[in-house]
């Protein structure tokens, strides 16, 4: 039982950081995303 623990224990760790991580990216990626839209909505604009 202690050595499931000991398996677990990092894993959650890891988990936490990788979702940290992906929500980072996410948020880049849709700021990205929201900007080329914007770009091309103004360049469709004109």
């Amino acid at each position: 039982m202690t050595q499931q623990r000991c398996y677990y224990h990092p894993l959650r760790r890891t988990r936490t950081r990788y979702s940290v991580g992906a929500k980072i990216f996410l948020l880049f990626w849709a700021a990205g995303l929201g900007g080329m839209l914007y770009s091309l909505y103004s360049v469709l604009a004109y």
